[in-house]
């Protein structure tokens, strides 16, 4: 997550009229304080922008992650969810390489989470199967 300079002085009830300074001082001793109780792994800090990285995924992320991983687990699964997706035999029998099962799993998992952001899902998937390959997070993969 990362959190801009002014927006931390609105969330953390700062006073505006100390410092720009001292406000930083107290974002920083706020930050340390989170990792020493282990709620933050690091803050990396670039142009007043801070990166919050956390220590610990919240339980509903493990058991969205848990569930998704589930999916496309066999050959019948993967091609029901070609067919999902508007795919004919002919071009799943066309696009299908068992040399890339993990990466063909991962892609249709990642086009179930997001198909809202994708549009258009077939040409997404054709595209990662045919002319390049997208890098997916390691959270879609088995």
């Amino acid at each position: 997550m990362i959190l801009s300079f002014n927006v931390l002085c609105e969330r953390i009830p700062l006073k505006t009229d100390k410092t720009k300074y001292y406000r930083r001082k107290r974002i920083k001793q706020a930050i340390d304080e989170l990792i020493n109780i282990n709620f933050l792994s690091s803050c990396n800090i670039k142009n007043d922008n801070y990166e919050f990285i956390f220590t610990h995924k919240s339980k509903k992320v493990n058991e969205i992650e848990k569930s998704i991983k589930e999916k496309y687990m066999s050959f019948p699964e993967i091609k029901k969810g070609f067919l999902e997706y508007q795919f004919t035999e002919e071009e799943i029998d066309r696009l299908f390489d068992i040399t890339r099962i993990p990466y063909i799993q991962a892609l249709l998992r990642y086009c179930d989470v997001n198909k809202n952001k994708i549009g258009d899902t077939k040409g997404y998937v054709i595209a990662g199967l045919t002319t390049k390959t997208y890098d997916i997070d390691d959270m879609y993969y088995n």
